[in-house]
């Protein structure tokens, strides 16, 4: 973390002390997003889209004529709520059939990241155009600053134990690290460059740092669209 806040002080300030042919420009980022998890069993797995959003400072590099590199610090805001059917009870066989969806963990989380993302964007237009579509693809790394919400059990249709997100079985990961990209359009505006990009970011950490036989675990996973001045 020093490390990285090393790099990203030292961009800065090369940004601000170049002239106007500058190869290194500092801006703004906004990316409203969805939460939309990906769960390892679908069936027993069912999440409801919740807003949340991503906004930061931005370093963009240009390597090329069509090639740049976009690092900086973001803020997000995530919050996710789904259902897990995993939990059987007796009171939930009716007739001598199972109703799967009699019982399940009502989870509910607002969680607020910091983090550092790394894009490598690639323009799709000729070298000289200033209006142009382009492709990115990169990763980011989010450390969890907070944590708040409720994990509801509901046993055979009857809300019983409430637990805290914080809860051994129940708590995720301090450090979440994505794979993220999309496709957008960046243009002139006014004396800098606006892009708008439909972007998916997905994560291969779970959801729940422990696994455990009784509870489903899933991928955080977001679709947004982020959009940038510089």
């Amino acid at each position: 973390m020093r490390i990285l806040t090393l790099i990203l002080l030292s961009l800065y300030q090369l940004a601000w002390g170049q002239n106007e042919d500058k190869k290194i420009h500092v801006g703004l980022s906004l990316t409203p997003q969805l939460s939309v998890p990906v769960f390892d069993d679908a069936y027993l797995q069912r999440y409801e889209p919740r807003f949340g959003v991503a906004f930061g400072g931005d370093v963009n590099a240009d390597l090329s004529s069509k090639f740049q590199l976009r690092t900086g610090l973001e803020y997000q805001l995530a919050r996710i709520t789904y259902r897990d059917y995993s939990p059987m009870f007796p009171g939930d066989v009716e007739n001598g059939e199972v109703d799967v969806y009699k019982s399940y963990f009502d989870f509910r989380y607002v969680n607020s990241f910091v983090g550092v993302p790394i894009d490598l964007k690639y323009k799709l237009a000729k070298p000289e155009s200033t209006n142009h579509v382009f492709v990115s693809a990169g990763i980011a790394i989010r450390y969890l600053i907070s944590s708040s919400g409720e994990i509801q059990l509901v046993e055979s249709g009857t809300p019983t134990i409430a637990y805290d997100p914080e809860t051994f079985l129940f708590s995720g990961q301090d450090v979440w690290f994505y794979f993220a990209g999309g496709i957008g359009y960046e243009f002139k505006l006014g004396r800098g460059k606006c892009s708008i990009q439909p972007r998916y970011e997905f994560s291969p950490a779970k959801l729940l740092e422990e696994d455990a036989s009784a509870i489903g675990n899933g991928h955080p996973a977001y679709v947004g669209i982020r959009m940038s001045y510089y």
